[in-house]
C-alpha cells in the first residue's frame, strides 16, 4: 500500500510541475495488490445537498461513478441500478409582492373582517 501512495504522491509532484497554476485532490484512488480498492475524498462535504448544487450535481455523479467503479460493474453489467430521479434540491420562491400580500391579507384583513362579522351577530343577538 505504501508502494500505491508514493507511486500516486510522484504522479502528482510531476502533474503539478506540468501543469499552469494551483490544483486542489477532489478525491485519490488507490489499487492495491489484492484486486481491492480504495477512494479517500477530500472533504466529507462534497456530497451535501449545497454544495453539491454548487458544481450542478457533479459531485453525485462522481460518487455514483466511484460506486459502480469499486464494484467492478461494466457498461454491460448494470449490477448497480439507481433511479431515475434528480439529486438536486428544489426551493420554493415567493416574490417579495405576493409575500406582502398574503401576509396583509391573512395577517389583518380576513381577522378584522371576522372580528367585525362576529360583533355585529353579537349586537343582533344581543337586541332579541
Amino acid at each position: 500500500m505504501q508502494d500505491a501512495l508514493e507511486e500516486s504522491e510522484e504522479k502528482a509532484e510531476e502533474e503539478e510541475e506540468d501543469s499552469i497554476g494551483y490544483f486542489y485532490t477532489l478525491a485519490v484512488q488507490m489499487e492495491l495488490d489484492n484486486d481491492s480498492h480504495v477512494i479517500l475524498y477530500g472533504s466529507p462535504y462534497m456530497f451535501v445537498n449545497q454544495f453539491n448544487e454548487l458544481v450542478s450535481g457533479r459531485n453525485a455523479t462522481l460518487l455514483l461513478d466511484n460506486l459502480k467503479y469499486m464494484i467492478g460493474e461494466t457498461e454491460e453489467d448494470q449490477t448497480v441500478v439507481i433511479p431515475v430521479k434528480s439529486l438536486e434540491q428544489e426551493y420554493l420562491t415567493v416574490p417579495q409582492s405576493a409575500l406582502l400580500l398574503f401576509g396583509l391579507l391573512f395577517g389583518i384583513v380576513i381577522p378584522v373582517v371576522l372580528i367585525i362579522i362576529g360583533i355585529i351577530y353579537w349586537v343582533i343577538r344581543r337586541r332579541r
